[in-house]
């Protein structure tokens, strides 16, 4: 049972980070061909 629930919790786990890792690829091949991004900081 423990190991059953540590199995699903790793899973959980990747693909969460996998769906946060894919947004903010998205979000930064969005934002990163416009100028006024990098003259912001």
């Amino acid at each position: 049972m423990m190991h059953s629930r540590i199995g699903n919790y790793l899973l959980c786990v990747g693909i969460t980070a996998t769906l946060i890792g894919g947004l903010v690829t998205l979000l930064w091949k969005w934002r990163m061909p416009k100028p006024f991004v990098w003259n912001a900081q």
